[in-house]
């Protein structure tokens, strides 16, 4: 801001605060900058300020969606963690069972807990592994995986 001093002229100091941001308010281009007069400024400041707001902010909003983008561009964040079924499959021991729950804590950092679920199934589908259901009293049996039928 200039210093108050006789050569101070305020609308030349509106029209320099917003001359950058009046070209986006069309219908201010039409009107000539010596045929306003201070009052007239102030509004149109204020409207361009208000105009630029909308634009920053909306650049602010295309700017996060661009970092958000995967290689696909579908906009979902990276996945961090990439298993895969042969993960899940040597997690398993051939001789010994091993809780769903167990399952996937031992895979945890290495295998999501939804895919461990789904490669479990495709296993169970394709004869690689075997469910054991362990008694419990009087609650449903506990699930264990185990590569040998018996």
């Amino acid at each position: 801001m200039h210093n108050v001093s006789e050569n101070f002229d305020p609308i030349l100091e509106i029209r320099h605060q917003t001359a950058m941001t009046l070209f986006c308010c069309p219908e201010f281009a039409q009107t000539s900058f010596r045929q306003m007069d201070l009052e007239d400024w102030q509004i149109h400041a204020a409207r361009a300020r208000e105009v630029s707001g909308v634009l920053a902010k909306e650049l602010e909003r295309q700017k996060y969606k661009e970092q958000r983008k995967t290689a696909n561009g579908d906009g979902r964040s990276v996945r961090k963690i990439v298993g895969t079924i042969d993960d899940v499959l040597a997690a398993i021991p051939e001789e010994e069972t091993i809780s769903a729950s167990g399952l996937c804590r031992k895979l945890h950092g290495t295998v999501t807990r939804d895919d461990t679920r789904e490669f479990v199934g495709q296993l169970l589908r394709e004869g690689r592994i075997f469910i054991h259901k362990i008694p419990n009293l009087g609650t449903r049996p506990s699930i264990a995986y185990s590569r040998n039928k018996a």
